[in-house]
Protein backbone atom coordinates (compact mmCIF):
# COMPACT_ATOMS: atom_id res chain seq x y z
CA UNK A 1 0.00 0.00 0.00
CA UNK A 2 1.01 3.65 -0.90
CA UNK A 3 1.25 6.80 1.22
CA UNK A 4 -1.64 7.91 -1.02
CA UNK A 5 -4.16 5.12 0.40
CA UNK A 6 -3.23 5.45 3.89
CA UNK A 7 -5.32 7.72 5.80
CA UNK A 8 -4.48 10.35 8.90
CA UNK A 9 -7.99 10.00 11.42
CA UNK A 10 -8.81 12.64 14.49
CA UNK A 11 -11.54 13.18 15.72
CA UNK A 12 -13.18 16.50 17.23
CA UNK A 13 -15.93 17.27 19.58
CA UNK A 14 -18.10 19.84 19.37
CA UNK A 15 -18.77 19.63 23.27
CA UNK A 16 -21.99 22.07 24.36
CA UNK A 17 -22.66 23.14 27.53
CA UNK A 18 -26.21 25.17 27.99
CA UNK A 19 -26.47 26.74 24.42
CA UNK A 20 -22.45 27.42 24.17
CA UNK A 21 -20.01 25.15 22.41
CA UNK A 22 -16.10 24.92 24.00
CA UNK A 23 -13.06 26.25 21.71
CA UNK A 24 -9.97 26.39 22.54
CA UNK A 25 -6.98 28.37 21.24
CA UNK A 26 -3.95 26.95 20.18
CA UNK A 27 -0.43 27.52 21.80
CA UNK A 28 1.52 29.47 19.98
CA UNK A 29 4.54 27.84 19.88
CA UNK A 30 2.87 24.77 17.69
CA UNK A 31 3.49 23.66 14.30
CA UNK A 32 0.13 23.73 12.92
CA UNK A 33 -2.65 26.79 13.22
CA UNK A 34 -0.56 28.53 15.94
CA UNK A 35 -2.69 30.83 18.23
CA UNK A 36 -5.76 29.88 15.86
CA UNK A 37 -9.26 28.45 17.86
CA UNK A 38 -10.28 25.01 17.14
CA UNK A 39 -12.47 22.43 18.74
CA UNK A 40 -10.90 20.05 20.95
CA UNK A 41 -9.89 16.50 19.90
CA UNK A 42 -7.08 15.18 18.08
CA UNK A 43 -5.76 11.90 16.08
CA UNK A 44 -6.75 8.31 16.93
CA UNK A 45 -3.96 6.08 18.25
CA UNK A 46 -3.41 2.76 16.44
CA UNK A 47 -5.98 0.12 17.40
CA UNK A 48 -7.87 2.91 19.45
CA UNK A 49 -12.09 2.59 20.29
CA UNK A 50 -12.96 6.18 18.86
CA UNK A 51 -15.29 6.74 21.82
CA UNK A 52 -12.49 5.86 23.78
CA UNK A 53 -9.79 7.78 21.98
CA UNK A 54 -12.20 11.23 22.01
CA UNK A 55 -12.90 10.70 25.73
CA UNK A 56 -9.13 11.02 26.20
CA UNK A 57 -8.07 13.21 23.92
CA UNK A 58 -11.01 15.62 25.88
CA UNK A 59 -9.79 15.03 29.52
CA UNK A 60 -6.24 15.52 28.02
CA UNK A 61 -6.80 18.81 26.10
CA UNK A 62 -9.67 20.20 28.99
CA UNK A 63 -9.62 18.17 32.18
CA UNK A 64 -13.58 17.45 30.87
CA UNK A 65 -15.03 14.35 30.94
CA UNK A 66 -17.93 14.56 28.49
CA UNK A 67 -20.57 12.21 26.95
CA UNK A 68 -20.49 11.80 23.44
CA UNK A 69 -23.89 12.29 21.59
CA UNK A 70 -23.54 11.17 18.40
CA UNK A 71 -21.20 11.59 14.85
CA UNK A 72 -22.36 14.67 12.79
CA UNK A 73 -20.15 14.79 9.50
CA UNK A 74 -16.76 14.55 8.50
CA UNK A 75 -13.93 16.58 6.64
CA UNK A 76 -11.61 14.91 4.08
CA UNK A 77 -8.57 16.62 3.22
CA UNK A 78 -4.96 16.24 2.13
CA UNK A 79 -3.23 16.13 5.03
CA UNK A 80 -0.95 19.91 5.90
CA UNK A 81 1.71 18.94 7.74
CA UNK A 82 5.16 18.07 6.14
CA UNK A 83 5.65 15.16 8.33
CA UNK A 84 2.27 13.82 7.16
CA UNK A 85 2.83 14.10 3.54
CA UNK A 86 0.98 12.07 1.48
CA UNK A 87 -1.99 10.81 3.87
CA UNK A 88 -5.62 11.51 3.54
CA UNK A 89 -6.60 13.69 6.85
CA UNK A 90 -10.32 12.74 8.13
CA UNK A 91 -11.61 14.15 10.66
CA UNK A 92 -14.80 13.18 12.65
CA UNK A 93 -16.96 15.92 14.66
CA UNK A 94 -18.68 14.39 17.53
CA UNK A 95 -21.39 15.95 19.43
CA UNK A 96 -20.79 15.99 23.30
CA UNK A 97 -22.26 17.59 26.16
CA UNK A 98 -20.42 17.98 29.16
CA UNK A 99 -22.04 19.12 32.79
CA UNK A 100 -22.94 22.55 33.44
CA UNK A 101 -20.73 22.69 36.79
CA UNK A 102 -17.66 21.05 34.78
CA UNK A 103 -14.61 23.11 35.02
CA UNK A 104 -12.11 23.50 32.14
CA UNK A 105 -8.30 22.59 32.29
CA UNK A 106 -6.23 23.67 30.15
CA UNK A 107 -2.80 21.43 28.98
CA UNK A 108 0.29 23.01 27.87
CA UNK A 109 -0.85 22.99 23.73
CA UNK A 110 -3.36 25.81 24.91
CA UNK A 111 -3.40 29.14 26.05
CA UNK A 112 -7.23 29.47 26.26
CA UNK A 113 -10.84 28.29 26.01
CA UNK A 114 -14.30 30.39 25.37
CA UNK A 115 -17.54 29.03 25.91
CA UNK A 116 -19.49 30.21 23.10
CA UNK A 117 -22.95 30.31 20.97
CA UNK A 118 -22.64 29.31 17.37
CA UNK A 119 -24.52 32.42 16.54
CA UNK A 120 -21.93 34.53 18.42
CA UNK A 121 -19.06 32.49 16.69
CA UNK A 122 -20.30 32.87 13.24
CA UNK A 123 -20.32 36.74 13.51
CA UNK A 124 -17.30 36.82 15.67
CA UNK A 125 -13.66 38.16 14.34
CA UNK A 126 -11.72 34.62 15.98
CA UNK A 127 -9.15 33.76 14.42
CA UNK A 128 -10.30 29.99 13.45
CA UNK A 129 -8.77 27.04 12.08
CA UNK A 130 -10.67 25.63 8.97
CA UNK A 131 -12.26 23.02 10.58
CA UNK A 132 -14.02 25.68 12.70
CA UNK A 133 -15.32 27.24 9.57
CA UNK A 134 -16.06 24.08 8.15
CA UNK A 135 -18.32 22.95 11.29
CA UNK A 136 -20.09 26.75 11.15
CA UNK A 137 -21.05 25.71 7.66
CA UNK A 138 -22.83 22.41 8.44
CA UNK A 139 -24.35 23.56 11.44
Amino acid sequence: MNNKSKILLSLRAIISKGDEVLLVKRALNDTWSPGKWEFPGGKVDFGEDLNESLKREIKEETGLDVSIKEPLFFWDNPASLKKYEGLIHVILFFECSAPINSKVVLSKEHTDFKWITLNDLKNSNLKTTSQVKEVLVKL
